[in-house]
């Protein structure tokens, strides 16, 4: 067999061998082996397989939750052994990393009894060639040490990154993050916070990507330089206003994130592409170039990083009169403006699903259409759409995201592609001539 060199895989790559190794790993904790007649076959759940295809096919279908703690040991036992044999490696062609050994010996003195949940990012203006390694290792022993979890993303464009821990670690990570000299054009005002509950994510995840947000092209021919003019949540509030009053000659207010994200909240009068995944961005702006010809556009997104990249694109593959991008994105906005434009919940990328408050759903359940705003994952294995479900419904066992899944469900099997995802119109078309109402689903 050929060997592999881990550390060569990129993120997927590693995901989807640790996954395969725990799989192979559980499928063969059940070989039964008659050495008289020298048969092999694999016993599970007081079930005998004869033929490697059943067993595979039970053992995908009814030991999802033991697979993945197989997984998740797996990836922990490669990262811990990777920040051991790179633990003193802190300089690279690229990257200089000052560490700080105050850090190592790090004690909480908030007694974690509020728990902070940092989003940032920072594009840097040179790609990093050489030395995301070198990040990676300290992010990961910064991380641990500080008792953060979360999501790293680290690429040649910089860093991208949600975490979670008390407000003592949150407060040190974002100190270490501004002493080191490759983020030194990064400030405080960069770090989005939130209240945490302290399970907002399972584990620590760093992984090294093509793109810190996965627009689907690569980040040399859409760079950030080129995008649009940024708007600071003032500028944008008073957009907003104008956009209100004089709506003929308003700029298109373009909402940059997926449809689950805008449908459970929005700004008034935005066009809210109904899109699965931001990759499929470019492609709608492509399908859709009539509607921004000759038009100004506004967008947004959760906390800004998806429009640095999209009003790049925007600007290269139409011909619109002037693009700008709300800096910090929605989440700086509501700091400033709780009240604004802004109407219903904030979706966020952890366990929480969303912040803010259900005062004015724009949302409501998948099945009674009673107002809901809450997402929860379909309860299928193999499925991962979050779904909203009133717990009127959920109180009837209705916990599924549609009725392929339901019937899965019922005979404890696996769902690869839901009806959500097969019926939905991959590329939506949009009218020709736009009028400034609320659209999208």
């Amino acid at each position: 067999m050929k060997k592999v060199n881990l550390k060569n895989l990129s993120a997927k790559e590693l995901h989807k061998l640790f996954h395969k190794a725990a799989f192979s790993q559980f499928v063969d904790s059940t070989v039964n082996q008659n050495q008289q007649y020298e048969e092999i076959c694999w016993v599970c759940c007081k079930k005998e397989f004869k033929l490697l295809k059943d067993v595979h096919r039970h053992v995908a279908e009814c030991h999802y939750d033991e697979i993945k703690k197989n997984y998740l040991k797996l990836k922990e036992d490669y990262e811990k052994k990777v920040s051991e044999q790179d633990k003193n490696k802190y300089e690279h062609d690229d990257v200089k990393i000052e560490p700080n050994s105050e850090v190592e010996s790090f004690m909480c003195i908030c007694g974690c009894k509020d728990f902070v949940v940092l989003l940032f990012y920072h594009y840097v203006e040179n790609p990093i060639n050489h030395g995301l390694d070198t990040i990676k290792i300290w992010q990961v022993k910064l991380c641990r040490n500080l008792k953060l979890r979360g999501k790293i993303r680290l690429s040649t464009e910089g860093i991208n990154g949600t975490v979670e821990g008390c407000k003592c670690g949150t407060d040190e990570y974002k100190s270490q993050i501004l002493r080191q000299e490759i983020f030194t054009k990064m400030s405080m005002d960069d770090f989005k916070s939130s209240k945490g509950t302290g399970s907002s994510f399972d584990e620590l995840s760093v992984t090294i990507c093509q793109e810190l947000c996965t627009l689907g092209l690569p980040p040399e021919d859409v760079s950030t330089s080129g995008g649009g003019k940024y708007l600071t949540p003032d500028e944008f509030h008073l957009a907003l206003e104008n956009l209100t009053e004089d709506c003929d000659k308003a700029p298109i207010l373009l909402d940059v994130r997926n449809f689950y994200e805008s449908k459970i909240g929005f700004f008034e009068n935005a066009l809210r592409p109904n899109l699965r995944k931001f990759s499929y961005f470019p492609a709608y702006v492509d399908e859709n170039r009539e509607v921004f010809n000759g038009r100004k556009v506004i967008t947004y997104c959760t906390g800004g990083i998806r429009c640095e990249r999209a009003t790049t694109y925007l600007k290269k593959a139409t011909e619109c009169e002037e693009v700008f991008q709300l800096k910090g994105g929605i989440h700086k906005y509501l700091e400033q403006y709780p009240d604004g434009f802004y109407t219903g919940k904030l979706f966020v990328f952890d366990n929480r699903y969303s912040i803010g408050d259900s005062t004015c759903m724009t949302s409501q359940c998948f099945y009674c259409s009673t107002p809901h705003d809450d997402y929860e994952l379909c309860t299928t294995r193999g499925c991962r759409q979050l779904v909203l479900i009133c717990q009127t419904c959920r109180s009837k066992n209705i916990t599924t995201c549609c009725t392929r899944c339901s019937q899965n469900a019922e005979s404890c099997g696996n769902c690869k592609e839901c009806s959500c995802t097969k019926e939905r119109t991959r590329i939506p078309k949009e009218p020709s001539s736009i009028i400034l109402t609320s659209s999208g689903s």
